[in-house]
């Protein structure tokens, strides 16, 4: 096999042009074409996504027609309740941000994530005594940006089928699965590991405050931040100086 591959290359380089590998056994040809071997042609690959990520960031902040959202709940399951909301315009003015009164209580394991207790959130709207301000923010920007999308459009979609209320058709976009195909780390299963929201601030070093306590706001403009750091690098540079990814060779 080896033989017929390098007769089909003939006389041109039979090496990687980006890393300089070159094959020798049947196997090694099996990883190498166009003159590029596996490991560089999946790190072009990655730096093209990455590339996109900060286009699609930089984008963004050159709109106004999105908000960015962010919960706490009284569990941590997708059925959980809203019992703070907050929801940020581009430029970080808060066009939302309350607590909720639930129909059940805290579950005291989310109560270690955000810091709430049920007395926290006993005299404080209902979900249906905000709906007309969120649905008239919604009705103006029906494109939502979050870190963990999945979470925040369950629990939200979840809290508002308890009052016999439906969310409006809304495009989602995840910042968190953005993020994790910016930075490019590997599991085990082929994906993109994904960051906690604090890990993502600290690579990114975008201030994160000292408390460990997950509120609603201050997550939300933690998120705005991200978000910015990554419009920042948009530009030809991120498709230059590649380095070897993920430990490979």
């Amino acid at each position: 096999m080896a033989a017929r591959l390098k007769a089909w290359w003939g006389s041109g380089p039979a090496w990687c042009q980006w890393c300089g590998w070159q094959p020798e056994s049947d196997e090694d040809w099996k990883h190498f074409t166009s003159l590029c071997c596996d490991s560089c042609r999946f790190e072009q690959e990655w730096l093209r996504q990455r590339k996109a990520v900060c286009q699609w960031a930089h984008d963004l902040m050159q709109a106004d027609d999105w908000v960015l959202l962010a919960t706490a709940t009284t569990g941590l399951h997708s059925w959980a309740e809203v019992i703070e909301l907050a929801v940020l315009r581009p430029n970080g003015e808060v066009l939302l941000h309350t607590l909720l009164r639930p129909q059940y209580l805290i579950d005291p394991e989310a109560t270690t994530i955000h810091g709430l207790t049920d007395p926290d959130v006993q005299a404080v709207p209902t979900f249906p005594e905000i709906w007309p301000e969120l649905s008239r923010i919604f009705k103006r920007r029906h494109t939502i940006i979050a870190y963990d999308v999945p979470f925040h459009q369950s629990v939200l979609a979840f809290t508002a089928g308890q009052y016999q209320l439906r969310l409006p058709f809304l495009s989602w976009h995840c910042l968190m699965q953005q993020y994790a195909h910016y930075w490019g780390e590997l599991r085990p299963d082929g994906l993109f590991r994904w960051k906690k929201l604090s890990e993502a601030c600290k690579q990114q070093q975008v201030p994160r405050g000292r408390s460990r306590i997950r509120r609603a706001l201050p997550q939300a403009q933690k998120s705005l931040g991200l978000l910015k750091a990554l419009a920042a690098k948009a530009g030809p540079s991120l498709s230059q100086g590649g380095y070897a990814l993920f430990g490979v060779r």
